[in-house]
């Protein structure tokens, strides 16, 4: 698990008559891309994951990466993809 201790400003690029424009930013500060925990048969440890989450936002964490930024997502489903997004919001 990597934190960047720099400012992390991530930008939209729009596309406007062969330009590119820049749009709003979406949010600055330090952003943490965290495992996705799984079990031994595969499918995904939620309850890891939740404490892996609770740890990050009790640690001020400004944004969190999920779904593969440490590899994994080769061996996740698009269900399982959406399922973490789902879980990780609420």
């Amino acid at each position: 698990m990597y934190a960047y201790n720099y400012a992390l400003r991530i930008t939209h690029y729009a596309l406007f008559e062969g330009r590119f424009f820049m749009k709003n930013t979406i949010f600055t500060g330090a952003a943490v891309a965290i495992i996705t925990p799984m079990n031994a048969d595969g499918s995904i440890n939620y309850e890891k994951l939740g404490e892996l989450i609770d740890f990050q936002i009790e640690n001020s964490t400004d944004a969190i990466v999920i779904c593969g930024t440490t590899g994994e997502a080769s061996t996740m489903s698009d269900e399982e993809h959406l399922e973490c997004i789902r879980f990780t919001v609420e």
